[in-house]
């Protein structure tokens, strides 16, 4: 039987309507593919942060709110992820990408060629719904074509994403922002979701549609709850240093050119961990395989709360700010592929679901946490508002920790 001598990972299932010829080989083509959409999906949000001062340099929009724009983008994510994952289950990954791409780089163009900010918010929330299910369907190709032999790379790869769009929008910074072509880099959004979908939709398989109705579809609750809240809490902080960071490096006398590439350096960081951390898990054995991811990513939000801190005490010292930032980015937010593979692994015939459910915490603390900074920075300093979001992770730190501690399950 083809993919026989596959070691598989304990409690691994496939699905009933997959068969077994597609988990024989490390799909790298439709992973990179795909992980391109999820970072064009993404980085209009982080455009719209890095691009603040350069919209508000524009007489046009210099009233319009970036920071409700940015909550209403990740509220939408948010809200609308549980309906995604079910969406996806339904329709197969191939739909579920053609229908995230349409509305993400509608939302771009839009934006790109709006004379009016009021439009502005509503079509940051059909980029933040766009890109939420355009994030399950991601989870849906790995489950239908991954092969668990090199599981833990695929989802490092897989979620590079949002480090890769974070790096972009570092890089957009000096390339649009100080010519106030904000305009141009909104139309770029829009181009790489389109160019990135078409290659994608060649690549990949179509997958058939799920309905989630044996046994092996029943989700892990207490797991699934367990991470969204602990997400909830490490990406809100994280989200929360990539959309300010910019803001108070100039705050404290640091070119906003410089402090894109810092970012943008952070986020290339950010990658190498994500994928070299899967790596390492496929070197590990199958019986440490249940407890290391979990472990691993309670370890970088460690180093995350860290970096948050160092932000705190970084004030006129550009030189401790750059480590605070690739501490709190690169390294802090490099976790969310080990527990994609820990969600999809557990969760086998319901991975849409069960992503859906934990990006409903994901994109909820991005809502949050950004709108409590900017509340805290306006009512006392930067510093204190890095000190409260690395309180923050270490709590999401010690809950994944706990998360790591698997029940022991009974024999197949």
């Amino acid at each position: 039987m083809a993919g026989a001598g596959t070691p598989r990972p304990q409690g691994y299932r496939p699905s009933p309507d997959v068969s077994r010829s597609r988990h024989t080989r490390f799909p790298v083509a439709a992973l990179l593919s795909v992980g391109f959409v999820l970072a064009a999906t993404t980085l209009p949000v982080f455009v719209m942060g890095s691009m603040a001062r350069s919209l508000g340099a524009d007489p046009r929009f210099e009233r319009l709110d970036v920071t409700a724009a940015v909550t209403v983008f990740f509220a939408c994510s948010a809200l609308s992820a549980p309906v995604s994952g079910v969406v996806a289950d339904r329709v197969g990954a191939a739909w579920s990408l053609t229908l995230a791409a349409v509305a993400s780089a509608g939302a771009a163009a839009t934006l790109a060629g709006l004379g009016d900010p009021r439009p502005a918010v509503a079509l940051m929330g059909l980029a933040g719904a766009a890109n939420v299910l355009a994030q399950t369907s991601g989870n849906l190709v790995l489950a239908d074509q991954g092969s668990p032999r090199y599981a833990g790379a695929a989802f490092g790869i897989k979620q590079s994403a949002v480090p890769v769009a974070t790096m972009l929008a570092g890089l957009a910074v000096p390339l649009f922002d100080s010519a106030g072509q904000w305009r141009m880099a909104f139309a770029a959004c829009a181009v790489l979701v389109i160019g990135s979908t078409v290659v994608a939709l060649l690549v990949i398989r179509k997958s058939r549609p799920r309905r989630a109705r044996s046994p092996a579809g029943v989700i892990d609750r207490r797991l699934v709850a367990a991470l969204a809240v602990a997400a909830f809490l490490a990406t809100g902080t994280a989200t929360s240093v990539v959309i300010y960071f910019v803001s108070f490096a100039a705050a404290y006398g640091v070119d906003a050119g410089t402090a894109g590439l810092v970012l943008a350096c952070a986020g290339a960081i950010g990658v190498a961990l994500r994928v070299g951390s899967g790596v390492a898990l496929d070197r590990v054995s199958r019986a440490a395989r249940s407890r290391a991811p979990l472990r691993c990513a309670s370890a970088m939000v460690i180093v995350g709360a860290m970096g948050t801190a160092l932000l705190a005490a970084s004030a006129h010292t550009p030189v401790l700010m750059s480590c605070g930032v690739v501490l709190a980015v690169g390294v802090g937010w490099s976790w969310p592929g080990l527990m994609h593979l820990v969600i999809v692994d557990r969760n086998r015939g319901a991975a849409g679901r069960a992503t859906g459910i934990v990006l409903a915490g994901v994109f909820g603390g991005s809502v949050t946490m950004p709108a409590l900074s900017e509340v805290l920075v306006d009512a006392t300093s930067y510093p204190v508002t890095w000190l409260a979001g690395s309180g923050c992770m270490a709590v999401a730190a010690a809950m994944f920790a706990l998360a790591g501690t698997p029940r022991r399950s009974p024999r197949e």
